[in-house]
């Protein structure tokens, strides 16, 4: 039990979890039951932030493997990437 909840706590710190926020939680798991709303709500929020934070990072993966693509095939056929070649000057 102990261990899971080592885990627990990691986990949520991992995420971004506010330590302020961690505490929160544990006493109120402390106090018993009773107060799992409480916890809930603590819980949701959190799951909603990293959810927030996944999008985020998933719409930044998305441009960094477009840009990745757009480099290889480039260097594949032996062309620099026509985004940032410089327009010639007349």
């Amino acid at each position: 039990m102990d261990l899971e909840w080592l885990d627990l706590c990691v986990k949520l710190r991992s995420s971004g979890m506010p330590l302020a926020a961690i505490r929160q939680y544990a006493e109120l798991v402390r106090q018993g039951a009773g107060n799992e709303q409480d916890r809930l709500t603590i819980l949701r929020g959190h799951q909603e932030r990293v959810t927030a934070q996944i999008a985020a990072l998933t719409a930044c993966l998305e441009m960094i493997t477009f840009k990745v693509k757009l480099y290889e095939d480039s260097l594949a056929v032996g062309t620099p990437d026509p985004i940032w070649t410089p327009a010639q000057q007349t």
